[in-house]
């Protein structure tokens, strides 16, 4: 019974002593810690600007860039849709030609007019006319058809002569050459055969066509 009472007590003697131990390397620590650490405590607010992310600034303004191109574009499509227009219309279109004082056909210089007729030009490419397109003239007299453009490109009459072919000495072509749309042009034609001659638009050959005849 006396060993155990005394083991006992070794026990409780060695508990307290790890005790003391452990309250005495505690209290150190907290010393050491002091120690280092004696700088004032930070402001909440600089721990906290610290430690919250700041946000993102919003930029001004939008968020994509245009690109040069983009502005440049239009402009550079209108000039070359213009410069096309130009082109195409210059030729069989309503461009108003230069006109050019024509020297006065010797056939019929200083004679006089027996006769005007009146006749009409209009349409367009596939759907141009004379009206009307079969007329009447005086054989051996001069006489004078006046054209006027009704249409929306230019036109113009030209009558084969005797030989009955276009583009020879004997042809009658109206004056100016080319009429421009609203304008009026006219031709003295004289011819002492009496016949059909036949007249077209130089450039409308194909459909714009008629007869005169002379009698």
């Amino acid at each position: 019974m006396a060993s155990k009472g005394k083991k006992r007590r070794d026990t409780r003697r060695l508990r307290k002593r790890r005790e003391e131990e452990s309250a005495t390397v505690g209290e150190r620590v907290a010393e050491d810690v002091a120690e280092e650490d004696d700088s004032p405590p930070e402001p909440v607010q600089e721990v906290l600007r610290r430690r919250v992310p700041k946000k993102r600034q919003k930029r001004a303004g939008p968020r994509f860039r245009i690109n040069a191109w983009f502005l440049a574009a239009p402009v550079a499509i209108g000039g070359v849709i213009a410069i096309v227009v130009l082109v195409l219309t210059s030729g069989s279109s309503g461009v108003t030609a230069p006109k050019v004082e024509m020297t006065p056909d010797p056939r019929v210089e200083g004679l006089s007019i027996a006769q005007t007729i009146e006749v009409e030009a209009g349409g367009r490419e596939v759907n141009a006319f004379f009206f009307p397109n079969n007329i009447t003239g005086p054989v051996g007299e001069a006489f004078e058809i006046v054209v006027t453009n009704t249409g929306s490109l230019s036109h113009n009459l030209a009558i084969a002569g005797l030989d009955g072919e276009y583009g020879t000495s004997d042809d009658w072509s109206t004056d100016p050459e080319l009429i421009s749309v609203g304008e009026r042009g006219s031709v003295v034609v004289m011819i002492e055969e009496p016949g059909t001659y036949f007249f077209r638009c130089i450039i409308h050959p194909v459909v714009q066509t008629g007869e005169l005849t002379i009698q």
